[in-house]
């Protein structure tokens, strides 16, 4: 009796293993204003004009064990910085951000108008998806774009010409873990 426990145990877990291991495309939504409002298109590109572009990624996978590969071209224009973040908890601007672009001061304003493709890598374990099973994903221009410093001026301007996501597996931390498993027993949502 014993045996077959063990060999059924070690086919559920195989099998898990698998389910957590598979990678895969994911589907990047509509980039819009904090507001929700779509961002123009112009000749294929997305014209973004405030310090916050939002868009909404679709895994349909389990979270656990995955990150996510984004490979954004773009054109920075007269931002020096941009970086992205995936939405990490239920406070609303949540977005531990990694850095896409950063424009150093010496180089040749010509250069700033060159179109740039950036790939990020982030783990998916414990961010915090919404009720359809989507995750925020937030885009800055600057390092002092938040929401109370979100004018539409003149300044702010680039372009976002493609975005691209992967899903890969990855060993997550212990604290990544620990929050996984907060969040299924809590049943935390977005605010």
């Amino acid at each position: 009796m014993k045996p077959i426990i063990i060999a059924g145990v070690l086919i559920l877990l195989a099998a898990a293993g698998l389910l957590l291991c598979r990678g895969g495309q994911a589907r990047v939504g509509t980039l819009t204003n904090v507001d929700g409002v779509p961002y123009p298109v112009d000749n294929g590109r997305v014209v973004i004009t405030e310090k916050l572009a939002h868009a909404d990624l679709y895994v349909n996978r389990p979270l656990f064990g995955k990150q996510v590969t984004l490979t954004v071209s773009y054109m920075p224009l007269m931002q020096d910085e941009i970086s992205v973040g995936v939405r990490e908890n239920s406070f609303w601007l949540s977005y531990p951000r990694q850095p896409l672009h950063r424009q150093e001061a010496g180089q040749a304003a010509a250069r700033r108008g060159a179109s740039v493709t950036s790939t990020v890598t982030i783990p998916l374990t414990d961010k915090l998806p919404d009720r359809d099973g989507s995750l925020d994903v937030m885009f800055f221009a600057g390092p002092e774009a938040v929401p109370e410093n979100n004018p539409v001026d003149d300044t702010t301007r680039w372009y976002i010409a493609n975005i691209s996501a992967q899903t890969s597996p990855m060993v997550p931390t212990v604290a990544e873990a620990k929050d996984y498993l907060r969040r299924l027993l809590t049943r935390e949502v977005p605010l």
